[in-house]
């Protein structure tokens, strides 16, 4: 009996030595061999990783068009918590990402992933996962093994159903679905319980689950969704009458409002009588300017770089003169315009 509780703890130490023994500059290695293999010979691993008890634990690979291989060595950085891989030409993703395993932020956002590997169900300690703007059409059903994940952003991909298993993600709060080609939801998808918000503008939704009733129309969004059907329960629990009467009363009430949703890979704006607010989706450059209706600029509210997430820039009209005007914005490499009028 002791030898055997012996040869275990034998086995388990160099269990942890396999896994954590590996310094920063074998990790640093590692690193630039997966640059070097993209003919990245100039980017620095300091500039792109970050240690944690000498160890690489944040690795970002950001706005790198050339940056087209993600190869299977990625899987040998095992104590990696947070990998960001945004606006690069990768198509693919190796299996070998399941050894992963302290991962808790992934972003694989403004690629061109075609697919996700079934493995990715491996990667249990996961709390966000973003793998919007790329051209992926389904999910893996292996997602519902992140049982510690609590945002899911896929939007603007080709994505045509959320798969059931989603359902057996406890701690899932939010999903951000817009702009796919979705037909299928999960019936059970608002019995989630700590779920509060999808959003499925854009879509090709037939018919939405009964269990998204306790909601509010602020928390499930459905715009443009034409061939929607509403039940009789959810047009008595949400005040309407048909879709029609919904895209009146929700979907041209944010036009009104000023509020507009851009194509695939645009962002949010949102045009308020004292603020512009914007939605950034990566860590971008972002400029924002006011021109009147003959195209000469009148103000510029914002030229800098901007984190991810909502940004509120103060407008103040009190001194402009009633009629028309054009709000052109740019984030990153896009840019965009959008007509508001000062009454």
């Amino acid at each position: 009996m002791c030898i055997k509780y012996h040869n275990l703890q034998l086995f388990l130490i160099l269990m942890f030595f396999t896994v954590f023994s590996q310094s920063w500059k074998e990790d640093s290695l590692v690193v630039r061999q997966i640059l070097d293999t993209n003919g990245l010979d100039t980017v620095k691993v300091d500039d792109i990783a970050k240690k944690y008890n000498e160890r690489i634990n944040t690795l970002y690979f950001y706005n790198m068009p050339t940056f087209n291989i993600l190869p299977v060595i990625i899987g040998e950085l095992k104590t990696l918590t947070t990998l960001k891989i945004c606006l690069t030409g990768v198509v693919k993703v190796p299996r070998e990402i399941e050894n992963l395993k302290l991962i808790r932020i992934l972003d694989l956002s403004q690629n061109k992933l075609t697919s996700i590997p079934l493995e990715i169900g491996n990667l249990e300690e996961i709390r966000r996962m973003n793998i919007q703007q790329n051209e992926l059409t389904s999910l893996p059903p292996e997602i519902g093994n992140l049982k510690k994940m609590y945002s899911l952003q896929i939007q603007k991909n080709k994505i045509t159903s959320i798969p059931d298993e989603i359902c057996n993600i406890d701690s899932l709060e939010k999903i951000r679905a817009e702009y796919n080609m979705i037909t299928y939801v999960p019936e059970d998808i608002g019995n989630i319980p700590a779920f509060h918000s999808i959003d499925l503008d854009y879509n090709k939704l037939k018919h939405v689950p009964n269990s998204l009733i306790p909601f509010g129309l602020d928390d499930v969004r459905m715009c443009y969704n034409d061939s929607l059907v509403f039940t009789e329960e959810q047009k008595a629990a949400w005040g309407i009458k048909d879709y029609e009467d919904y895209f009146n009363r929700v979907c041209e009430a944010e036009i009104e409002e000023g509020i507009i949703k851009e194509q695939p890979r645009n962002s949010i704006i949102s045009i308020r009588p004292c603020s512009i607010v914007l939605i950034v989706d990566n860590y971008n450059q972002v400029s924002c300017s006011v021109y009147n209706i003959s195209g000469r600029k009148i103000e510029t509210l914002i030229n800098g770089v901007l984190p991810e997430g909502a940004h509120t820039i103060p407008w103040d009209r009190n001194n402009y003169s009633h009629g028309i005007y054009f709000v052109r914005y740019s984030i990153g490499n896009y840019s965009y315009s959008a007509k508001t009028v000062v009454k």
